[in-house]
């Protein structure tokens, strides 16, 4: 489905037909994936689409990203205490190590959530990943709590997946 953000570039319109052909799928795949993506915000029109700016500033965090696919050891992100500012024996050198750091909690909940509340690894995934969309989505969801954080790194790191595809 996030693949047809690929397929529309920046001012660009078009029909149903002309993505199908352009992703090489059938058209009622391409009309499903339309609908989804305009449920989101990311695509809008009536007979032509074309992307919302949410969905032009998507495609190009994801189009960006999906080149890294990690960092040098002197970039990776550390983890500290925040009582003792003792580091943990953990680095994280991309979003997929991120992600299991957060989902099989290999760092407590708290620690994450502090770091994100702080701004170090909002900081770290601007600065060193180069992504300033997930990072704000990644701030935003930390204020709804450790389950969303979860949520949001696996559904973009299945949008990331797709791309790479």
């Amino acid at each position: 489905m996030y693949k047809t953000l690929m397929v529309l570039n920046q001012g660009e319109q078009l029909s149903i037909k002309e993505m199908a052909s352009r992703l090489g799928v059938s058209e009622s795949t391409v009309r499903r994936y339309v609908k989804k993506l305009m449920s989101e915000g990311l695509v809008e029109g009536r007979g032509k689409y074309s992307l919302t700016e949410k969905g032009l500033m998507l495609r190009e965090s994801l189009k960006k990203v999906s080149q890294i696919t990690e960092v040098s050891t002197e970039r990776s992100y550390v983890f500290t205490d925040p009582k003792s500012g003792v580091a943990l024996p953990l680095r994280v050198r991309n979003l997929e190590q991120l992600y299991a750091v957060a989902k099989y909690k290999l760092v407590d909940k708290e620690i994450l959530l502090q770091h994100i509340k702080v701004g170090y690894l909002g900081s770290w995934i601007r600065n060193v990943i180069g992504d300033d969309i997930l990072a704000s989505i990644v701030e935003e969801a930390s204020k709804k709590g450790f389950c969303e954080v979860i949520n949001v790194l696996e559904k973009y790191l299945h949008m990331l997946n797709v791309l790479r595809r």
